[in-house]
């Protein structure tokens, strides 16, 4: 491999790492995946077929799994982002700290020598391979902009940079709705009601949301204990990042208006705090549940599990809602966890800073939104709580449903986020990030020879040309966003392979899924009907939607509405497909 060629001058290669003949087979499949695309990506009848059958689809499913978790090399990662002192040499060996520290976050490859890194093109001439013109939006032809606001609101949630300490994640790397229970269980206890398991809450206009952080422009009383919040310079009670406190959208109207969730950035966009408002109201709608099919259930019990049953239904619509938008392919992928930790992939999660690189999807967002016939711009949807209050959550989540996104790509950025980007960019080669063409190959997927192969599109390869001397130079991000979008997928070759390795990887590993855990112990009976109710966010939506509000028709994918709430009682239940032994410990 390339990054084993450079390095061999100053440190031996590392040894070729040893695969077993399944894995070997798999990685065959992504190799000549030129003549496998085009049969699952076609052959529709035939896919309707497979997604109606039981044992068979249930096959099928672990096949497409196992395709993408076998592309990289399984966890651990042997190589993180430690390194001796914060301002050290990125280290390129294995170390104990690194394996087992998960403060500290993984990587796929060794680092690049830094004479590639000083010789990467200045940092400005890169603005112009983002930037959109302006009023020409290039739209994604599959997706609507909800697609957008629910990817940052999901990604928000594991791929949190401390920005101390670049070397470090200040996440848990699972997925475990700290968007709306936060981080720290010390940040869990003052968002809890205790009463009946329930969250805090208030009721405006009849509608329930999260209750205000602020009151008069200082922190309220009661949420000064949060750990994303304290004394600011001036003496007043706000948020620790100062990106947050001084940014000059936040005036004291504004400020008034935002929540208190589990997380600082929980009111960056009207869109973010809306959907950490709609698992709210589903959890205090299941801890209801709960209260009463187990009257002598006390308020502990009810809230882990009904915090519980959340995080598994937010698994499932990642996977057959928002997964399966991003998909090419007619295979429909379910969340089937009878046979995952069987397999030598099923390790501890650790995200690593490709995954947290590449998920910079900025240009799906659009310029403006048009909500009851008025536009709303981004300046206005962004840390303005008040816009979501006039509007109503419902008909804005219906509004970002029924627009199209921008499109996944090179030049269609919007300049709002043009320098988040750009410190995007920054952070790649502060990590020391190999090419766009030594993922390809470490992804099986083989290195472009030329700037045709990366994209048809004549404007994206005169930007490239413009910037890079080589193929070999494109850097990690910015291929990805160069490379022409597959057929049916807002995303391109590398990118889905890349997200899919992680997401499966990161999903399938959550505790809450394993056979010794998963169960009426875990989630109660009651919990139990309601996951298998779940596979969408529009039918977590429409059961959480005020009385008296019209039910918007929601989907990932524009021009198209969600699938009926009911309509997984058509098939096999794929978390519950066999018996459970966790269910003989349920109390």
């Amino acid at each position: 491999m390339v990054w084993a060629r450079e390095h061999a001058s100053r440190h031996a290669a590392p040894p070729a790492p040893v695969i077993s003949l399944r894995i070997w087979v798999y990685r065959r499949l992504l190799i000549h995946r030129h003549f496998l695309i085009p049969f699952i990506a076609g052959v529709p009848r035939f896919w309707n077929w497979i997604n109606s059958t039981g044992t068979l689809r249930l096959l099928c499913n672990r096949v497409f799994v196992n395709l993408f978790a076998y592309a990289a090399q399984p966890r651990p990662t042997a190589l993180t982002l430690w390194s001796p002192q914060p301002a050290a040499p990125l280290t390129h060996y294995v170390s104990w700290t690194g394996l087992v520290d998960r403060r500290y976050t993984a990587r796929q490859l060794p680092p690049a020598t830094t004479d590639w890194v000083h010789g990467l093109p200045d940092r400005d001439e890169l603005r112009q391979l983002f930037r959109r013109p302006t009023g020409q939006i290039a739209y994604c032809p599959t997706s609507s902009a909800l697609l957008g606001f629910f990817a940052q609101w999901f990604t928000d949630g594991f791929m949190k940079t401390d920005a101390g300490d670049p070397r470090c994640n200040t996440s848990t790397h699972e997925v475990d709705l700290c968007q709306l229970y936060g981080l720290h269980a010390a940040d869990t206890a003052l968002l809890r009601e205790r009463s009946g398991g329930r969250l805090k809450s208030q009721c405006i206009d009849g509608q329930e949301y999260p209750p205000y952080l602020f009151e008069n422009g200082e922190v309220r009383p009661e949420f000064r204990g949060l750990s994303y919040v304290g004394l600011t310079p001036d003496g007043t009670w706000g948020y620790r990042d100062a990106r947050l406190s001084q940014d000059p959208l936040l005036t004291p109207q504004r400020k008034d208006r935002l929540f208190a969730t589990g997380l600082e950035r929980g009111n960056i966009t009207i869109f973010f705090a809306g959907i950490t408002t709609i698992f709210l109201r589903e959890h205090n709608r299941l801890c209801a549940q709960l209260h009463t099919a187990y009257p002598d259930w006390d308020d502990d019990r009810l809230f882990e599990t009904a915090r519980n049953i959340n995080i598994v239904q937010l698994l499932r619509i990642v996977v057959e809602d928002y997964v399966n938008h991003l998909s090419p392919v007619n295979f429909r992928l379910i969340v089937d966890r009878t046979w995952a930790e069987r397999e030598c992939w099923y390790r501890t999660n650790r995200i690593n800073a490709e995954f947290n690189l590449l998920y910079r999807w900025h240009g799906l967002m659009p310029d403006e939104l048009t909500a009851s016939g008025h536009a709303i711009a981004a300046a206005d949807y962004m840390l303005n709580n008040e816009q979501l209050l006039r509007h109503g959550l419902e008909n804005l989540l219906g509004a970002a449903s029924s627009q199209r996104a921008g499109l996944i790509s090179l030049l269609n950025t919007p300049d709002f986020l043009v320098e988040a980007d750009l410190a995007a960019m920054d952070k790649s080669r502060g990590w020391g990030l190999r090419s766009y063409n030594d993922y390809r190959e470490l992804y099986s997927l083989g290195r472009v020879q030329t700037f045709e192969e990366i994209s048809s599109d004549p404007a994206i390869r005169a930007a490239l040309e413009a910037v890079y001397d080589s193929v070999d130079d494109v850097e990690f991000l910015v291929g990805l966003l160069a490379e022409d979008r597959l057929a049916g997928s807002p995303l391109g070759e590398t990118m889905s392979i890349m997200v899919g390795t992680d997401a499966f990887t990161q999903i399938y590993t959550n505790p809450l899924l394993s056979q010794y855990v998963y169960g009426e112990q875990a989630f109660s009976e009651v919990g139990m009907r309601s996951i298998e109710s779940t596979e969408t966010f529009a039918q977590l939506v429409e059961r959480n939607c005020s009385p008296g509000t019209p039910v918007p028709q929601l989907s990932f994918t524009h021009g198209r509405t969600s699938a009926a709430p009911n309509s997984c009682s058509t098939r096999r239940p794929a978390l519950h497909s066999v018996p459970d032994t966790a269910a003989a410990f349920s109390g």
